[in-house]
């Protein structure tokens, strides 16, 4: 560090090289290098260090620095450490054989095709690999004895002719004439290209990376790329790989196999959402210049003939030769343009995904082609980001489909199950376990608890309340609480011979009437316990009891008077009646009730089928639809800003016409069946292009790696943290958790969230 410090300004001006304690100075002519030399003796006497007269050379054609013998034209490897190269024993253990590497890639610039040829020798150095010699690495040892020992020289490039860098990479080995692909390549041969005089032409056998600098939107790795590639004057070209044999061979061995190399191919621009062409006037013109109408319609102008369309040539002009219709733009009838420019006018953050209307109003502004209006929509029913983001107008209305009832069903014989939690501290608790006659009285019988409940003590608040007023039941519907969906309530069911129903993932209307009965229950608690919340458990009896004496809906009667053949007398009356039933007539009365009271209920379910969506057409098997994400749960999650919908996730199942079982990731612990009213079509269509890019994974040390686009969440603290990521080009039915040692090569984007919340 100490000679970089006081040398700095003459290494700045690249007229020494200095390592540890050697110093080489160089120049194109004696009057400089005298110069020069003057210069670096005077800045040794100034900082008293002294030089050994028997260890300097002056004003040699040839000169021995690093291991390397430079002339003026070539530079060769030192013939002294090459001595023995020859008699180098094979190796037996893996630090033999980095021993050898570690000589080998002293000198490797001089041995082209170096790295596809020690390949099967660094596969060895890895940790996990097993220690396997065999005749492939001792032809690959054999190989790079026998060239070191041939003593191949490279030559120094003239600076004032053009460079043309000709790369191309495979899944083991990156070849090029000025060696590997694009990036590595002007990193390796930066002080030859960097201010070279002329453009540097790069060939390469990938044709989309010759669009890779027209772009706008880029990853964050693209963007640094891009920043470097910025301080060369170069111009990408593409060329086959047949064309480009010298990199083509390097790369591709056919000792390493032929599996195909189709996933480093980048993908074209039309599939990258967002992605921009600078030159897109340009792109216009050459697509007007190839369209019939715009062909026939100069040409009708030219030669003053009458308009072969029903409008007027007088509606059409041209400006800096392009054609305008009423002073827009005429687009021809190309697809990919028509798509770069919805991209442009709806996805930038300039104008935020807009509507049908307000994207079409925008285009107007500038544009116009046959058939705008139509496309505008199918682009925008396509848009993957508006389906997922936005609030869903026309929501999927399937029928409401009630359970049937049992007409030989007797009071609480079908019950249905549900609990009220989160309630003020009362009596030690802390929850309402709501229980309802579903099929016969639709009457309530409530029973506090605590929210930490589980099936054994449900099991027992049942018998105590319920059990021993009206029997045993046939069915119990519930939810997927924990108290109904373990083993040991589903076990005491089976044994029982109880029916258990269990309604669908996060859709309370399958059980209708218990929710109903809870938002009365919770209305009657803020009512009378509003001011008071800790005494509510005391108001329970009183609550139970008012709901069982009101007149239901849907049976026209009360839960009393179904169950008892009469209402008992809340209050005094004013009139003391005067006939009262016998015994014989209360028993026919009871009978007619609950007659009229299935009635009732089939009328009820007739009436709401009738007033649900006609529209509604079922799901098939294999079809992929978004999930409403009202009750999923992330945490450290903003539900506000979090997605409405994810997905898309695929149909596996198909349970009923109304019940449908996804394909959800693993790490989703939740039950897959879902109603049909919280799944919504997903919609790919052809005028948007594909909703999904999936890109090609890099391959970094030999294995494939998928790009982050963001983190989503994160769960656990200190080493147990994980972070729930999305893909780069993949829906978020395929985010995982991953740990922090998993972003070894996406720093910035774990640092970046670990910032904004704090951690």
């Amino acid at each position: 560090m100490f000679m970089n410090d006081i040398f700095c300004i003459i290494i700045t001006e690249e007229a020494i090289l200095i390592y540890m304690d050697d110093i080489l100075i160089f120049s194109d002519n004696l009057e400089d290098l005298h110069h020069k030399t003057n210069h670096v003796l005077k800045v040794l006497q100034d900082n008293d260090l002294f030089l050994k007269p028997e260890k300097c050379i002056f004003e040699v054609q040839e000169v021995k620095f690093l291991g390397m013998i430079i002339r003026p034209d070539n530079i060769h490897m030192d013939p002294v450490k090459l001595t023995g190269i020859q008699q180098w024993p094979e190796p037996h253990t893996v630090k033999q054989l980095r021993s050898f590497l570690g000589f080998c890639n002293f000198y490797r610039r001089f041995i082209p095709n170096y790295s596809s040829i020690a390949y099967p020798l660094n596969e060895l150095t890895r940790t996990n690999k097993p220690w396997k010699w065999n005749k492939l690495r001792t032809n690959a040892f054999t190989t790079l004895k026998n060239l070191f020992s041939s003593q191949p020289a490279l030559l120094i490039p003239d600076k004032t002719k053009p460079f043309i860098l000709e790369t191309d990479a495979s899944k083991v080995a990156s070849g090029a004439v000025l060696t590997t692909c694009i990036i590595r390549g002007l990193t390796t041969w930066r002080h030859y290209l960097l201010g070279a005089p002329h453009t540097t032409i790069i060939w390469c056998d990938h044709k989309n990376l010759s669009y890779f600098r027209a772009a706008r939107r880029l990853t964050p790795r693209q963007s640094r790329w891009n920043l470097f590639l910025s301080q060369f004057d170069i111009s990408i070209t593409h060329k086959p790989g047949k064309d480009i044999p010298g990199a083509d061979s390097l790369s591709r061995r056919p000792d390493y196999g032929t599996e195909p190399d189709e996933e480093r191919t980048l993908l074209p621009n039309t599939l990258f959402i967002g992605r921009i062409d600078v030159n897109l006037h340009n792109r216009i013109k050459e697509s007007q210049a190839t369209d019939q109408l715009a062909n026939t319609i100069l040409r009708a102008k030219t030669l003053n003939i009458p308009s072969p369309f029903k409008f007027s040539l007088d509606d059409w002009t041209t400006d800096s030769d392009l054609l305008l219709f009423r002073k827009h733009i005429y687009i021809p009838d190309n697809k990919d343009l028509k798509q770069q420019i919805l991209h442009l006018f709806h996805d930038l953050p300039s104008f935020g995904h807009p509507g049908i209307f307000k994207t079409t109003s925008l285009i107007c502004q500038h544009y116009w082609w046959p058939g705008l209006t139509i496309f505008v929509k199918n682009f925008i029913n396509g848009c993957t980001t508006c389906q997922q983001m936005k609030i869903n107008t026309h929501p999927t209305t399937p029928p409401l489909t009630p359970i049937p009832a049992d007409p030989s069903a007797l009071p609480f014989q079908s019950v249905s199950i549900d609990f009220i939690t989160d309630l003020p501290l009362s009596n030690s608790f802390d929850s309402l376990m709501v229980i309802v006659d579903h099929d016969s009285s639709k009457g309530i019988v409530l029973c506090p608890c605590n929210k930490t409940i589980d099936a054994l003590g449900t099991a027992l608040l049942y018998h105590q309340n319920v059990y021993c007023r009206f029997g045993l039941p046939k069915c119990i519907i519930s939810d997927r609480g924990p108290q109904f969906a373990s083993h040991v309530f589903q076990t005491l069911c089976s044994r029982l011979g109880i029916k258990s129903k269990l309604s669908t993932a996060y859709h309370p209307q399958t059980d209708g009437q218990t929710e109903q009965a809870n938002q009365e229950i919770e209305a009657y608690l803020r009512i009378y316990c509003g001011t008071a919340p800790n005494t509510w458990a005391k108001s329970i009896p009183d609550l139970e009891f008012s709901h069982n004496l009101q007149t239901h809906s849907v049976t026209k009667t009360s839960p009393f008077n179904i169950i008892l053949g009469y209402n008992p007398i809340p209050i005094p009356p004013a009139i003391e009646p005067t006939n009262l039933p016998s015994l014989s007539e209360r028993l026919c009365l009871l009978t007619t009730i609950q007659k009229e009271a299935l009635a009732a209920h089939d009328l009820a379910r007739l009436h709401m089928a009738c007033h649900t969506s006609r529209n509604f057409t079922p799901f098939k098997l294999g079809d992929k639809v978004w999930l409403e994400a009202t009750h999923l749960h992330f945490p450290n999650r903003s539900r506000k800003l979090s997605p409405k919908r994810e997905g898309p996730f695929t149909i596996k199942q198909v349970l009923s016409p109304l019940n449908y079982c996804l394909t959800l990731p693993k790490a989703w612990r939740i039950h897959p069946v879902f109603h049909a009213s919280l799944l919504t079509p997903f919609a790919e269509i052809d005028s948007h292009g594909p909703s999904f890019t999936q890109l090609p994974p890099d391959l970094i040390d030999g294995h494939k790696e998928f790009e982050i686009e963001a983190i989503v969440s994160h769960s656990g603290n200190g080493k147990r943290r994980k972070y729930l990521i999305k893909w780069k080009g993949y829906p978020s039915s395929a985010n995982e958790w991953l740990k922090e040692a998993d972003f070894e090569n996406a720093p910035e984007i774990l640092n970046d969230y670990k910032t904004l919340h704090f951690l």
